[in-house]
């Protein structure tokens, strides 16, 4: 991740802006809030509802949207915590 988006990020996670999900499940768009709970050197871990990770499971990445980013992010899944769902 390139230090602008990890920027981006800390000052999301620091202000708690949510941030809003974006995947599709058999062709219907699935969408809901996150909220990021720790900035690594090159990831982000977010805490999201079941539907997203329903869709992340399959599709193995999402769209991220902030009002504190300038754009659509496009984010793979990298892991997932099954203990902590």
């Amino acid at each position: 991740m390139n230090t602008n988006f990890r920027m981006r990020f800390e000052k999301i996670a620091r202000n708690q802006t949510k941030l809003r999900l974006l995947n599709s499940y058999k062709g219907l768009p699935i969408a809901s809030d996150a909220s990021i709970t720790k900035v690594n050197q090159d990831s982000i871990v977010l805490k999201c509802d079941l539907q997203q990770i329903a869709c992340l499971i399959i599709e193995r990445h999402t769209f991220i949207q902030s009002a504190d980013l300038e754009s659509t992010v496009m984010a793979s899944l990298l892991k997932l915590d099954p203990v902590n769902l």
